[in-house]
């Protein structure tokens, strides 16, 4: 029975959606919980990550709850424990909250406290049905296969297939650590499997026969499938160099526990052997790292000019280098093995000769030159095509091409990658997490067919002197590299983050003592909101950005508004409108004394959601407590339901703010897919007769049985992820939900409004760009106008406002006001959310403070200098500033009146941040003539700039030449094109063929239609192309009356 333990310190919760606290267990030694709150609700887990023992507190919480790991990237959900992503293969453990006397207690035993995880549950006490799955291989991703499908529910048969005697291993830390124990690397227990009734064989496969489902092994037996895993994983490669191809003992490659046991044999105990190690990539650099901390004379030859130059950058892995010879490491880099040579052994390793001459003594040689897929068993086989490289290609799901049931994960499988700048292209990506994730995918197709497969970010870590972390992938490479921190290795104090760029975007990061930017990256790669280069270069910390809740890849829609809970009620016979299943738990209904509150109260809707029978069949919308319940009710008659009728609803709960129009088509098609499945087979009716169900509110909910509880959480899952569901509930009948939402209405875009991007544009292949687009694209940057920009690109008005307006539509953009230090702004009542936001102050503390570090030019030379003394400005200082803003005072007299306060400010940014985020606002300047001048004509209420003076003056040569112009211009501006070079030049308000006299005269003419009030000062300098000092010297002449300046 659950023990009360309670948390030390706390007497109450004080948490903010998205944030965590690590809480101390009173009685329990080293006991700790995390507490997390997500979306109003408080949960507790487990403190630590079931990896290698992270702590989560340190980690990203997302708002839909996936908590991950600061270290290596393990995912899991703050909502039931359960494992999101590699490369962890146990759930954290799940606490109940109590609040009671003052104090807060969590609901466990103290054995599961201590050991900071729920041991994965896989039993099955016998197979059932006719599935069988086999799998070839005993890796990661078989793991992550043979785990996910019976945690999943899998009940079949399952057969896993290796010629390695023992269980999985973590054979990461084979060339980390060179363990050489299979008990200290194992996985997992033979034992544990046998719960799971898994069939764990030593064998080698030697062919399949696709056609009749059977797999074939070296001593002649043969396994039938139903479904086949291959994860057969890779072969290590050696050089086919004379000494090095195998033919000289102790020359060994790294891939099983013997190869370690071999190494480890050879080496000895006592150091000082010169061993040689070829191949400066992460196997041969962890090796070698590894064995000169066993007192060994390692060196490491690599044919780059840096250890991991292809991978990591020449910056990066001239890190990497220095580290590992401050540890002793000797570096041959740019070179290339010519052969190996025995020793004063016979038969035995004794030298590595270079071509350039070198030789190196060794008493051992290790090679980290790579593996090869280890598909030698598919070579002959007609029905599956290999890569060049072995390997064998497969969709989004994992499942090889061509044929049917057949998966392959791991090593062996080359799949389309669409994490940023991979597009969909083929890649084959050796880590270990995407071997695991793959497995657990897979086990999803399987297990749920027709499930879209789960989008994640390839991770990696290696010991390289220090812990490095990677998250991405560059399939095409990479053009730059972004550092920021400290590279430098002498005290052993580096602290790094490396953004590795294509164009604008980022393509991967890796980091050094920076945890948690890693896991962070990965999050915001997995859902579109890395920022650009641009944005880097520009000083943006990855930590101030939230992850939103939507996933953006692989697959597209994503809801705009969240789905907050779904559940399904019926009226029963005996017990009235009830709720039977809802999702999440507690949503809807509580257990009798849990600390959750549920989003409603489900007195007051009930008579709503089984209302009587002329209201069934119908759309309904019920707001209650800050919430909206769309419902659907059916009600069926038949003489073998209780009463005659079956009357039952499927409601989906949102925000009482959101738009529920996309939604209820949804609720519509979902509770006549529930209809369906009740009148042809009874799923509803049946499924409430069920030994061991629970019902919503009732202890121990959700119990592991039914279908309908596993349904909800699916289509609520899916939706919110992804937009989009396909859920096979048996072999008939499938539900297909797909949310369609309207589009927002434009937004208009003034030719003097400024466009400031403030997410990365994709890349063309991502994102078709149009002729405009690609003119005017380098030109947005915060400061030009929208008439600016059309001039510079040579580009019609109309084509640039256009292209804005998508940006701005698409998020992609945003529109402000023109920068001028002659304009007033003022601060809006947003202004005290500022000032309470301390996050928010940190945010723009980092935005306007000038780069301490600048270039200063001497006379002789030129060096660079820091002001290490220069202070940012202080959370109150930006607080006293901002409040400083008012109406009456001019930019330029503000800066005057705190210049001391400015100093190291950058005022442009200082005013665009506070626009931004929305508590600053411009005040607009508008002219207004009091007197009419004599012969004027009354400006145009669609304050369209006019091409011409009074209607009734003649048409004079000068005006057709200038009608022959614009029309020469806009026939060749409509398509986007420059105007030719041998065309008519330009002409504006600016530059006239009349002489100087008559082009003021004109020039006047074309103001006063401006000044009637309704058009700001911005607009008449954009379209008349002037400044606005001008502008006012003109109107302050006399020539146009007494002239009134309004600012609003």
């Amino acid at each position: 029975m659950a023990t009360e333990f309670k948390l030390k310190g706390l007497t109450s919760i004080d948490l903010k959606n998205g944030q965590t606290q690590e809480v101390e267990v009173e009685g329990v030694e080293d006991g700790k919980v995390l507490l997390a709150k997500v979306q109003d609700e408080i949960h507790a887990l487990s403190a630590k990550c079931t990896h290698y023992g992270a702590p989560l507190s340190k980690g990203v919480l997302t708002g839909d709850g996936r908590l991950t790991c600061p270290w290596h990237g393990a995912c899991f959900s703050v909502k039931t424990g359960d494992i999101e992503d590699a490369p962890a293969i146990d759930p954290l453990a799940k606490f109940e909250i109590v609040q009671k006397d003052g104090a807060v207690y969590i609901k466990g035993d103290e054995a599961t406290i201590k050991a900071n995880r729920r041991i994965l549950n896989i039993k099955c006490g016998s197979t059932k049905g006719s599935e069988q799955v086999v799998v070839v291989g005993r890796g990661s991703g078989a793991t992550g296969a043979i785990e996910g499908l019976r945690s999943g529910g899998f009940t079949g048969k399952i057969t896993c297939i290796a010629d390695e005697e023992h269980m999985a291993i973590d054979r990461t830390k084979l060339s980390k650590a060179l363990m050489n124990d299979a008990s200290k690397v194992a996985l997992r227990s033979p034992e544990f499997y046998k719960e799971g009734n898994v069939d764990m064989v030593n064998g080698t496969v030697t062919s399949i026969d696709f056609d009749g489902k059977k797999v074939k092994s070296k001593d002649g037996k043969e396994y039938s499938y139903t479904k086949l895993i291959l994860a057969s994983g890779g072969t290590p490669r050696l050089l086919p160099l004379e000494g090095l191809k195998g033919d000289l003992k102790n020359v060994f490659p790294l891939r099983f526990i013997s190869d370690v046991q071999s190494i480890l044999g050879a080496a000895g105990e006592d150091g000082g052997k010169k061993v040689v190690v070829i191949g400066s990539s992460f196997i041969g650099m962890e090796v070698g790292n590894a064995l000169a901390g066993k007192k060994h004379q390692v060196s490491i030859i690599g044919m780059e000019d840096e250890p991991m130059e292809r991978v990591m950058g020449k910056k990066v892995g001239k890190i990497f280098r220095e580290l590992l010879e401050k540890n002793g490491v000797k570096f041959y880099m740019g070179a290339s093995v010519e052969k190996g040579e025995a020793g004063s052994t016979a038969g035995k390793i004794g030298s590595v000769s270079l071509k350039d001459g070198t030789k190196l003594e060794a008493d051992l040689v290790v090679e980290g030159v790579g593996v090869r897929p280890a598909t030698d068993y598919l070579k002959d086989n007609s029905s599956v095509n290999l890569e060049k490289d072995g390997s064998i290609s497969v969709d989004e799901s994992f499942a090889i091409k061509g044929l049917k049931d057949v998966f392959a994960i791991g090593d062996i499988a080359t799949y389309p990658y669409h994490g940023p700048g991979g597009n969909g292209k083929p890649v084959r990506i050796e880590h270990w997490n995407v071997a695991q994730n793959a497995g657990r995918s897979v086990a999803r197709s399987i297990n749920s067919p027709g499930s879209k497969p789960k989008a994640f970010i390839p991770v990696f870590w290696s010991a390289v002197g220090a812990q490095l972390r990677y998250c991405g992938h560059t399939p095409d490479g990479f053009d730059d590299v972004i550092i920021q921190g400290n590279t430098d290795t002498s005290e052993g104090k580096q602290s790094f983050v490396a953004y590795y760029t294509k164009g604008e975007e980022v393509h991967a990061v890796a980091s050094m003592a920076k945890d948690p930017y890693m896991t962070q990256s990965a999050e915001l790669m997995r859902r579109g909101r890395m920022p650009s280069k641009s944005e880097l270069a520009k000083g943006i910390d990855i930590m101030e950005i939230s992850p939103p809740v939507e996933v953006k890849m692989p697959f597209g829609l994503v809801p705009q508004s969240m789905l907050e809970a779904i559940f399904y009620a019926r009226f029963h016979p005996e017990r009235g409108p009830s709720v039977i299943h809802q999702y999440p738990a507690g949503s809807i209904i509580s257990p009798p004394g849990s600390p959750c509150r549920p989003l409603i109260n489900w007195a007051d809707i009930s008579s709503y959601i089984i209302p009587p029978y002329d209201l069934c069949n119908q759309s309904l919308s019920i707001c209650t407590a800050g919430h909206r319940v769309l419902a659907f009710p059916i009600s069926l008659e038949d003489a073998e339901y209780d009463r005659n009728r079956f009357t039952f609803n499927i409601c989906f709960v949102l925000p009482e703010e959101e738009d529920a129009h996309p939604w209820e088509s949804i609720v519509r098609k979902t509770a006549r897919f529930l209809m369906a499945i009740e009148t042809e087979d009874c799923v509803l009716q049946i499924e409430e007769d069920l030994k061991g169900l629970k019902l919503a509110g009732e202890a121990g909910y959700p119990a592991d049985v039914g279908s309908i509880y596993t349904l909800l959480e699916r289509i609520l899952e899916d939706l919110n992820a992804y937009g989009e569901t396909c859920i096979q509930v048996n072999s008939s009948q499938t539900l297909n939900l797909r949310l369609e939402f309207p589009r927002s209405a434009p937004p208009k875009v003034n030719t003097w409004d400024v466009p400031l991007l403030i997410r990365s544009l994709p890349s063309r292949e991502e994102w078709t760009w149009d002729l405009t687009l690609q003119r005017i694209h380098m030109y947005i940057d915060g400061i030009r106008h929208v008439q600016k920009i059309a001039e510079l690109a040579d580009v019609e008005v109309k084509l640039v406002k256009r292209a804005v307006k998508e940006l701005v539509l698409h998020g992609r953009a945003m529109v402000l006001d023109i920068f001028h230090f002659q304009a007033i702004y003022t601060c809006t009542r947003d202004l005290s959310a500022f000032v309470q936001d301390l996050d928010l102050q940190d945010e723009c503390r980092r935005y306007v403070t000038i780069p301490q570090e600048q270039e200063v030019l001497d006379t002789n030379d030129r060096h660079s200098i820091s002001d290490a003394s220069r202070p940012g400005p202080t959370r109150e200082i930006l607080v006293e500033l901002y409040s400083s803003l008012h109406r009456g005072i001019q930019l330029a007299d503000f800066c005057l009146t705190h210049q001391d306060e400015l100093a190291h400010i950058d005022i442009r940014r200082f005013i665009t941040f506070g626009v931004i985020k929305g508590f600053v606002q411009r005040l607009h300047k508008y002219a207004l003539a009091l007197e009419p001048l004599p012969g004027s004509t009354p400006a145009p209420a669609s304050g369209k700039r006019l091409s011409g003076g009074s209607h009734s003056k003649p048409r004079s040569g000068d005006d057709a030449m200038r009608e022959c112009d614009r029309a020469y211009r806009k026939a060749a501006l409509t398509s986007g094109w420059m105007t030719p070079p041998n065309g008519p030049p330009p002409s504006s308000m600016g530059r006239s063929y009349k002489s100087t006299e008559k082009s003021r005269s004109e020039e006047d003419e074309l103001l006063r239609f401006y000044l009637d009030g309704c058009h700001p000062m911005d607009q008449i300098c954009a379209e008349m192309h002037v400044s606005e000092k001008k502008v006012l010297e003109r109107l302050r002449s006399g020539r146009f009356g007494e002239v009134l300046f309004l600012n609003k």
